[in-house]
């Protein structure tokens, strides 16, 4: 049996996947809190009668340890105006510890700071956007910088601010080089060997028995009946606020409409447009 990666870039659907397929008998998909965020634990999860998919949307566009791990992929893809939104809009918890390794510049405390300020040293709940947000985009803009994507001084003076001086709307550029980079590889999966598979989110959305049946069969496992009832046990871990206790949504779409200003979708265009265009996402020109 084969074991798989749910690949792809976040808030693409990578968590909505890993619910429905859960579901299935001969599968258990482990989240990327629990097997490493980079795929760490791979190796502890292994049975001969049973099949196991990792949740990893952070190794997408590592293709050194995708080669390494010599497992079946399952990408699935989401129009990057979306994703970016959604980028723009999840809140992560956040603490001050976040930054004890990190060298920003320094934060600079303006009244309109100071009651966030103090609800993090009393360490009460507190949320940042994905984002801008140390643990989200940080990392994968060392990937961006790691596979040799052109950053603009512009970008740069924005990483390196105080995640609490950031302003989101001005991270569009770097996220749209993100979802780029992450499906852009899709390009060089098959000259690296790689077995995989791709879905768009929206045909999940608009056809999901079809596309888990394309994903099964590229599994080589049968069918099954009420994978797509995976909403009525609320079971499951869902990272990212994907709600476990709701069927899915049809309409989750072009969300992005009359949310960009022109320049922001002119930013998105200028990285994105190539790449999703190959798979049916229409742009203006």
């Amino acid at each position: 049996m084969n074991n798989f990666i749910i690949a792809g870039c976040q808030r693409s659907g990578t968590t909505l996947l890993k619910l429905i397929l859960d579901e299935h008998s001969q599968i258990d998909v482990i989240d990327e809190d629990v097997v490493g965020f980079h795929g760490e634990k791979i190796a502890d999860f292994n049975r001969k009668d049973h099949v196991f998919g990792f949740k990893l949307p952070m190794v997408t566009n590592n293709l050194d340890l995708l080669k390494s791990k010599n497992l079946k992929l399952v990408h699935i893809i989401r129009d990057p105006r979306d994703v970016i939104k959604s980028m723009l809009e999840l809140p992560i918890e956040y603490n001050l510890n976040y930054d004890k390794d990190q060298q920003y510049n320094g934060f600079k405390l303006d009244i309109n700071k100071i009651k966030t300020f103090l609800k993090l040293k009393l360490r009460k709940n507190f949320s940042l956007p994905w984002a801008i947000h140390p643990s989200c985009i940080d990392p994968e803009f060392r990937l961006l910088q790691k596979n040799q994507v052109e950053i603009s001084q512009t970008e740069y003076t924005f990483i390196n601010q105080h995640p609490l001086n950031r302003q989101k709307r001005e991270a569009i550029s770097i996220l749209s080089k993100i979802w780029n980079n992450k499906n852009e590889v899709i390009n060089m999966y098959k000259a690296n060997h790689l077995d995989h598979i791709v879905i768009r989110y929206e045909d999940l959305l608009q056809s999901p028995q079809e596309t888990i049946s394309n994903i099964l069969n590229f599994l080589g496992l049968e069918e099954t009946n009420n994978l797509l009832d995976y909403y009525k046990k609320n079971q499951g871990v869902s990272i990212g606020n994907t709600k476990n206790d709701a069927p899915i949504k049809q309409d989750n779409t072009h969300k992005w409409e009359g949310y960009y200003s022109t320049g922001e979708l002119a930013a998105i265009n200028s990285n994105c447009k190539i790449t999703a265009e190959k798979f049916k996402y229409r742009f203006n020109q």
